[in-house]
């Protein structure tokens, strides 16, 4: 607008300036400043935007990096965990000489040295942190997943004192990530143990759903529970849940739900959570895409 009309003024009014109404050189010139500062406001505005969004873009980028660093800590943490009860557990039965259960407790000790590879291997690769696509997924067996997401906590389990029932079907397959899957399960079943009392239990069930014939993966237990408030705001908010403790005094840092809801997101999959209200116990239901 500006430059135009610094045309207009030099075309018509300069050239003809003696003829033209002297009169009007000050409303030209008045119009022209006018413009260019108009012209001014509308490139600072651009720059402006322009540089809040680059900030944006960074603190974006900080986010997903922080995010990506819980998530790797949160993965390497559980096998760690595993493998050091086992070797604690070795370390007792050689004081007692007694050598039963050493190869189990190797095979295990080398089956999450492996795991706890793949999540290195997989960070350095970023593509988990990034949103999944097809090409991610592949056809994964529900029933093996969460059975080593059960042989996983199981003993842990057992030391608690609450016992794990798994009820699965024959076979169950599905489109989808097997490492989303994997840590959905492990992640749902820790919890479930975690907030449960001795001498409970915990209930795993792989169902259809009958009206989407979508996977599902349910996990009860029969500890804390939650209150409508606390759903609402798991449900809202990061997926911390505000409250509530371990029953043993297990170590928790907040992340392992906001890391479930992550994987729930990039699946694809949806999550239900019932519960009566405090110490009525939890259900956790994780509803897959359907076929």
């Amino acid at each position: 607008l500006s430059l135009s009309l610094v045309f207009l003024y030099g075309y018509y009014v300069e050239p003809f300036g003696y003829d033209f109404p002297a009169k009007y050189h000050p409303v030209f010139s008045g119009i022209i400043h006018i413009g260019v500062l108009v012209y001014y406001f509308i490139v600072l505005h651009v720059y402006e935007s322009w540089q809040i969004s680059a900030m944006d873009a960074v603190q974006k980028a900080a986010k997903d990096r922080d995010q990506m660093f819980r998530v790797v800590v949160h993965d390497v943490k559980n096998p760690l965990t595993v493998i050091s009860g086992r070797a604690y557990i070795m370390q007792k039965n050689l004081e007692r000489e007694k050598y039963d259960g050493f190869t189990k407790s190797l095979e295990t000790i080398q089956k999450h040295t492996d795991r706890i590879t793949v999540i290195i291997n997989d960070t350095l690769d970023k593509s988990r942190f990034n949103k999944m696509t097809k090409n991610d997924f592949e056809e994964v067996d529900f029933v093996k997943v969460l059975g080593e997401a059960v042989s996983t906590y199981r003993e842990h389990a057992h030391h608690k004192g609450v016992e794990v029932e798994v009820e699965v079907p024959e076979s169950m397959t599905h489109q989808t990530n097997w490492l989303g899957v994997f840590q959905v399960s492990c992640n749902l079943l820790t919890n479930a143990i975690k907030y449960s009392e001795k001498g409970s239990t915990v209930q795993v069930r792989l169902f259809y759903c009958p009206d989407s014939k979508a996977p599902c993966l349910s996990v009860m237990d029969q500890g804390l529970g939650m209150t409508k408030k606390q759903i609402a705001a798991f449900y809202k908010g990061d997926g911390h849940l505000v409250g509530n403790a371990p029953t043993a005094g297990e170590s928790t840092s907040g992340e392992g739900s906001s890391i479930l809801k992550h994987f729930i997101r990039e699946l694809g999959a949806q999550l239900k959570i019932e519960s009566a209200g405090p110490n009525q116990g939890s259900c956790f239901t994780v509803i897959f895409s359907g076929a």
